[in-house]
């Protein structure tokens, strides 16, 4: 019991909010389950995708290798821009953003759109208590206030992570798990804003565009309970309780590529923000149910408890994630939830060699349900075994 009284006192001090010069978006990457099921549930602890959920579970995990994984998650007026693409005669970059533009000022010039591309590089392993895995993520987004301001960020993560899960039966089928995930990654990326007029200069000339590094380590910590018998599990875990971060910046692309040491710019010390999340799960017995359905689970969890107590916080009930999995005949697998107020549907279908997702979803850009909605759109395939 030593090592869990140590884990909880040390859970305990997280209410303690981080100082830190800047604050950096956490690294992790899309992820189709939690994406259909109303975020990634802490009390879970059944596939890989616990390495980015909690470290708890691993003590409890079936050994699984992920060789790899393609997904790629989009979000804002899809059809929209998709339909002004394919009207173009050409796909010049010209030609590109003149179909934006065209989107952009049908919407009252205030859009956001973003694309998510995870893999082809994500491999790792869970089982027998321990994790591991290296994943790297493409990210961009478009995000236009007005017609002179429009924001442009395009960013390349890549991510390691290892952890170590240990459970202790405390009798009458009562068993108590504590993790330990240490991860290290890196981003580059450029970011700017400009005008409608000079997208196109933007995008083809983006290698001269100033560059930003950001280097860094982090410590997740997770605790989870379960009652065998029920299927019932209970969890608390802080993703990033202590994750340094490193932002370098550089005159431009093509600087940082030709002479680190010339153009750098500068270096200001940041900090991933601490997110501790409470959740509770629910997993069908063993067994099956009517020989058609293999498993059911529901859980509900809370996020972000820590920024209940930041100024200009989100609308608590954005925070509250619900979600539901069921799986049928062993191949198919049904997902629903609710997300920052948002409905959350998804399906997978295991083909043996390899597994394809969907799932679309509601977001909350805003700090207040309805401000400020967006639509997501998810598809992707894994190997994993």
């Amino acid at each position: 019991m030593k090592q869990h009284i140590l884990a909880v006192l040390a859970l305990s001090t997280l209410a303690i909010p981080a100082l830190s010069a800047l604050d950096v978006e956490p690294f992790d990457i899309p992820i189709a389950r939690f994406a259909a099921m109303g975020g990634p549930h802490a009390a879970l602890g059944d596939d890989w995708s616990l390495l980015f959920a909690n470290p708890a579970g691993l003590a409890d995990a079936k050994p699984q290798l992920l060789a790899s994984q393609l997904s790629a998650r989009m979000t804002g007026p899809l059809f929209d821009i998709a339909l002004a693409t394919l009207g173009n005669s050409s796909f010049a970059s010209n030609a590109l953003i003149n179909s934006f533009v065209k989107v952009l000022a049908n919407n009252g010039y205030q859009l956001y759109t973003a694309a998510d591309v995870a893999g082809p590089l994500s491999f790792g392993y869970v089982g027998d208590g321990i994790g591991f895995g290296l994943f790297n993520r493409t990210h961009v987004v478009v995000d236009a206030a007005s017609i002179t301001n429009i924001g442009i960020l395009a960013q390349e993560d890549i991510l390691l992570v290892g952890g170590y899960a240990y459970g202790i039966n405390l009798g009458k089928s009562h068993r108590i798990e504590a993790g330990l995930l240490a991860k290290g990654f890196a981003r580059g990326g450029i970011s700017t804003t400009t005008d409608a007029l000079s997208l196109a200069d933007i995008v083809t000339n983006y290698m001269n565009q100033p560059f930003e590094l950001e280097t860094g380590i982090g410590i997740d910590l997770g605790l989870r309970w379960v009652w065998l018998p029920t299927g019932l599990s209970a969890a608390l875990v802080c993703r990033d309780v202590y994750s340094p971060v490193l932002v370098n910046s550089y005159t431009s692309v093509q600087g940082f590529i030709s002479n680190p040491q010339t153009s750098a710019l500068g270096s200001v010390a940041g900090e991933i923000p601490r997110n501790l999340d409470v959740g509770l799960a629910w997993s069908m017995p063993p067994g099956g149910l009517w020989g058609l359905v293999d498993s059911l689970t529901v859980a509900v969890d809370y996020g972000h408890i820590l920024d209940l107590w930041t100024p200009f916080s989100r609308n608590p009930i954005l925070d509250l994630g619900l979600g539901v999995e069921t799986r049928f005949l062993d191949i198919v697998s049904l997902r629903a939830g609710i997300s920052e107020g948002y409905p959350n549907a998804g399906a997978s279908l295991d083909l043996s060699v390899m597994k394809l997702n969907l799932a679309v979803w509601g977001s909350e850009l805003g700090l207040e349900p309805g401000s400020r909605p967006a639509f997501n759109l998810m598809t992707g395939f894994e190997f994993s075994y």
